[in-house]
């Protein structure tokens, strides 16, 4: 994980590319190292999320993929929810160092970075393994304060970034606005992810539906006010 970036103001005669990629790591929140056997189980249970609906999964089938006793892993996890708060957290990171390097061999144009990033995110978010993990997380995070806390600083900090991609094609644009924008904005994404989780493969969404998704993105973005 990177190290986070002092919380100062950025100048505004940088690119669009050092600004995103700036606070990029200043909104990754910084997390105590992991050890590797307690990481390699939450990745296990991360991937199990993406692959069962959600009355299949559970701690003793996550146990089971690891190999281990179910004991053992309650040793680690002592509940589902602990457990399933550290999946997100998994995700939330993943999600980030993913960002850092698309943006990363971008040109620095804002357009550009902009329609870069909501291809990517709109790309992950057609695949049915997003889906899953997506519908299971928001199911089990209704039933636990743990696994809701950290799905809640998973959304914030997606919003914090679509946030920051809407002032880069619209430096003028309101506090309010952008925000409003950024909702909108996920609601599109978020919105796709039904058009493979009721059995439709990934291949077989419409191209002309994921390019009018991100007109539609960049719209939103230029008319903020």
């Amino acid at each position: 994980m990177r190290k986070k970036q002092s919380a100062v103001d950025v100048a505004t005669d940088r690119g669009a590319k050092e600004l995103l990629l700036y606070k990029l790591k200043a909104i990754a929140p910084i997390r105590d190292p992991m050890p590797d056997r307690r990481r390699a189980f939450v990745k296990i249970a991360h991937d199990l999320a993406c692959e069962l609906s959600l009355d299949g999964y559970s701690m003793r089938r996550v146990a089971d993929r690891c190999g281990i006793s179910l004991a053992a892993l309650q040793y680690h996890f002592e509940t589902k929810g602990r457990l399933i708060a550290e999946v997100v957290r998994f995700r939330t990171d993943w999600y980030g160092d993913c960002i850092y390097d698309c943006v990363t061999a971008m040109p620095d144009e804002p357009s550009v970075i902009f329609d870069g990033v909501i291809e990517w995110l709109l790309a992950d978010a057609i695949v049915l393994p997003t889906a899953n993990f997506s519908y299971n997380v928001w199911a089990l995070s209704q039933h636990d304060d743990l696994a809701s806390a950290a799905l809640s600083e998973y959304r914030r900090l997606y919003d914090e970034l679509l946030v920051t991609l809407v002032r880069l094609v619209n430096p003028s644009v309101q506090d309010h606005a952008a925000e409003t924008a950024a909702v909108l904005i996920a609601s599109l994404i978020d919105g796709t992810m039904p058009l493979v989780s009721r059995g439709r493969a990934e291949k077989d969404v419409d191209a002309g539906a994921k390019a009018a998704v991100q007109r539609l993105a960049h719209s939103i973005a230029l008319d903020a006010t």
